[in-house]
């Protein structure tokens, strides 16, 4: 419960307060819709994009890197985040004429916090990579992906690859954690793409969003 009002704070908020704010449209509204729309699009497009490649049995032990999944390894993710930042800009003329709803920053912000840090990004990457690292043509074709392609925000791969790691660290959410390190590693060792993992007897814990 407490997740579901912190994430849709803003819209409460909006709703409780309106009646405060200017009927006339202001350039927040459209910018805060657009990236709401912009949004919502990434995410369906994504999923059914996803989906499609999952069906073809031909891709089963294979990376999905079309479409928006060339650009980005949770491209999904991605669409929450900005789907819920345009709910929040949207509501910056309600804000304005009540300043305690810009407190519900929260809700962009923790949204980005958990899929980033707990149960998004984390739960499909990281240790839970092992299903990838067979050492053969999959474990060659996961470590390209990954070192090519941010894991939120959508960039070309060509421009990912030239960013230094600070800044990858700072502006794409590249976490330390999402690295995969075989369990004989310390912390600290080897990245993700400086040799064999676990062999696939390992549990699959793939969900909705494991690239």
């Amino acid at each position: 419960m407490l997740w579901v009002f912190v994430v849709s704070s803003s819209v409460i908020f909006i709703n409780s307060a309106g009646h405060l704010a200017s009927p006339t449209l202001s350039a927040a509204d459209y910018v805060g819709w657009a990236l709401f729309g912009l949004g919502f699009a990434v995410q369906v497009v994504a999923d059914v994009q996803k989906y499609l490649f999952r069906a073809d049995q031909a891709n089963r032990r294979r990376v999905c890197d079309r479409g928006l999944w060339r650009f980005s390894r949770h491209p999904n993710f991605c669409g929450e985040v900005l789907l819920w930042i345009g709910v929040y800009v949207a509501g910056a003329p309600v804000f304005r004429a009540a300043p305690a709803g810009w407190w519900t920053v929260a809700s962009p912000l923790f949204t980005l916090a958990v899929l980033t840090l707990f149960t998004g990004i984390p739960q499909a990457e990281g240790q839970n990579a092992v299903r990838w690292y067979d050492g053969g043509e999959a474990q060659a074709q996961y470590e390209v992906y990954f070192e090519r392609t941010p894991p939120l925000w959508l960039l070309p791969p060509q421009l990912y690859r030239l960013l230094p790691r600070r800044a990858k660290l700072l502006l794409c959410c590249e976490l330390p954690l999402y690295a995969y390190r075989p369990s004989s590693e310390p912390v600290g060792g080897r990245s993700a793409s400086s040799g064999l993992g676990e062999p696939l007897s390992a549990p699959d814990t793939e969900g909705t969003d494991h690239s």
